[in-house]
């Protein structure tokens, strides 16, 4: 069953603020897009949920993307 995760970024002064969704289908797609999701996101503290659960937590960073 597809289900909606939400992302929010955790901004400085601690507010969550809503940067974007996907649709998992299965624990490993969810783990892939996640993933990929924090390889791709401006910098910051990110919170992944499902139906206000929190399903993680990532640190985005410049610092580990390749310089092309």
């Amino acid at each position: 069953m597809a289900r909606t995760v939400k992302l929010y970024k955790i901004e400085a002064d601690g507010r969550r603020m809503a940067a974007g969704a996907f649709r998992v289908n299965s624990e490993s797609d969810l783990q892939a897009k996640w993933e990929l999701y924090l390889a791709t996101a401006a910098s910051g503290l990110y919170i992944a949920t499902h139906r206000g659960i929190q399903l993680g937590i990532g640190l985005a960073s410049d610092a580990m993307r390749p310089r092309g």
